[in-house]
């Protein structure tokens, strides 16, 4: 998947941990420079293909109607939310709050990956690298606890375990990251631990929120000549 970072150097998302939750300056920011590093993947990538060779990236991103990908009732905002309300109860610190960021760029438009094929790129044109087709899609994730309506206790339990199992592997350093460093081992593992079963009680309150990811095909060929 190709990912624009959030470099620390350039901000830290101020009052959360999504790009979704940054303010105009600093998401501004961040979008101008997730532009530059897909130019920089789109050029790498073509030096690396053979003529005639096509490129098929798969990565998340943003639809047309602006619907990005949802883990859980509320998305990024609602995961954030949680750091956000730990830092207010004294459980984080503000350098702690400030420095847990999700360091990727996943709202991508199609006019985003288009970009360096509808400017004057040097590189680009040079490579003989064009742009086959960007194909957006909305995949609903399966698992049979997702589908029922009216749950019980074991299956809110059931789909809260899924939720949070979805969510552990990518988010689990996000949060540890920002744990600072003169903590102990045990206190880190007690916040991230506190963090997820925090996850899990609002998944069970919401178990009727049928997680979904968006994701883009971006189909990219370099020519023979």
């Amino acid at each position: 998947m190709a990912k624009g970072s959030i470099n620390k150097s350039l901000c830290n998302i101020k009052d959360g941990v999504f790009l979704e939750e940054a303010d105009d300056e600093d998401r501004t920011l961040i979008e101008e420079q997730a532009r530059k590093e897909w130019s920089t993947f789109v050029v790498s990538r073509g030096r690396e293909l053979k003529p005639g060779g096509y490129l098929v990236v798969v990565t998340p991103s943003c639809n047309e109607g602006n619907t990005s990908t949802c883990h859980i009732a509320g998305g990024p905002m609602q995961l954030g939310g949680l750091v956000r309300n730990m830092y207010k109860e004294g459980l984080i610190t503000e350098d702690e709050y400030l420095n847990t960021n999700f360091n990727t760029h996943y709202l991508r438009t199609e006019v985003d990956f288009r970009e360096p094929f509808t400017h004057s790129h040097s590189e680009v044109t040079g490579l003989g690298l064009e742009m086959v087709s960007v194909r957006g899609s909305k995949h609903y994730v399966h698992h049979p606890v997702y589908d029922i309506v009216d749950k019980d206790a074991k299956e809110k339990e059931q789909y809260a375990e899924h939720i949070v199992a979805g969510i552990r592997p990518w988010l689990y350093y996000v949060i540890y990251g920002g744990l600072n460093q003169s903590r102990t081992e045990t206190e880190k593992q007690t916040i991230v631990e506190e963090y997820f079963n925090r996850v899990y009680r609002h998944a069970y309150s919401n178990s009727n929120h049928k997680p979904y990811m968006v994701v883009s095909e971006v189909v990219i060929r370099k020519s023979n000549h």
